[in-house]
């Protein structure tokens, strides 16, 4: 990423039943940098280092992919796996072109919106 993409970086999480009495909708701008963890092993560092910006009055807005979550639920290293009764649990995808992992996009301001 450039300099000149930076600013242009936001998050949107958008809630369908937002009303004007409850905007639940959430909008993240003012990109700072981001924190990517492929190593269960790190997780606990990468979200030490994303409290410590919050406390900061930064927000964070966690991305995470469902090869890492189930690495991190199971112990599940990527592998094919296969349960006891032989049944085919899970498999990598082989087309993936990235580790699996959680990505923390820490931004500067947060509005709430319809």
């Amino acid at each position: 990423m450039n300099a000149g993409t930076r600013s242009a970086l936001f998050a949107l999480l958008d809630d369908c039943d937002a009303s004007d009495a409850a905007a639940t909708s959430r909008l993240y701008t003012g990109f700072v940098r981001e924190h990517i963890c492929t190593d269960v092993a790190m997780l606990d560092a990468v979200c030490a280092a994303a409290e410590g910006e919050m406390r900061e009055g930064l927000h964070a807005v966690v991305l995470g992919d469902y090869e890492f979550g189930r690495d991190l639920e199971f112990g599940f290293d990527g592998q094919i796996f296969e349960a006891a009764e032989g049944d085919l649990v899970a498999e990598s995808a082989p087309d993936v072109e990235r580790d699996a992992g959680v990505e923390l996009l820490i931004d500067r301001r947060h509005h709430s919106m319809l």
